[in-house]
C-alpha cells in the first residue's frame, strides 16, 4: 500500500470516529442510583465516588437506544459496589452528563 493511501485511510477513519473524539469518561464506584418518574425523558441517574461534571449527576436519557441495558448495568454495578466507567459527550441544560456508554467490573 502506498504511503498516500495510508494517510487517506487514516484521515477517513479519524473523520468517522470524530463524534466520539469529544467524549469524556470517569471511573469509580456508584454511590447513588436514582430513579424519578417525574423526570420526563430521563431514566436512571447516578453519582459516583469520583466527581462528575455539572450537577455531579450522570443520567441515561430515553432517546438512548441502550437505556434499558445501561440502567440495568449501572444498577447492578451500584448494588454490587463494582468499579464502573461511564462515558458522555455532552452535559444537558439541566446540568447532568448524558451517558451514552458504560462498563462495570
Amino acid at each position: 500500500m502506498k504511503p498516500q493511501s495510508k494517510v487517506i485511510i487514516t484521515l477517513a477513519l479519524s473523520a468517522l470516529f470524530a463524534s466520539t473524539a469529544h467524549a469524556f469518561e470517569k471511573r469509580g464506584v456508584i454511590n447513588e442510583y436514582h430513579l424519578n418518574s417525574d423526570s420526563v425523558g430521563r431514566d436512571a441517574c447516578i453519582r459516583m465516588t469520583t466527581v462528575l461534571p455539572g450537577t455531579g449527576w450522570a443520567c441515561i436519557y430515553n432517546n438512548n437506544p441502550l437505556r434499558n441495558q445501561l440502567a440495568t448495568l449501572l444498577r447492578e454495578g451500584y448494588e454490587l459496589k463494582k468499579t464502573c466507567t461511564v462515558a458522555w459527550s455532552n452535559t444537558l441544560p439541566e446540568g447532568h452528563a448524558n451517558i451514552f456508554a458504560a462498563s462495570c467490573y
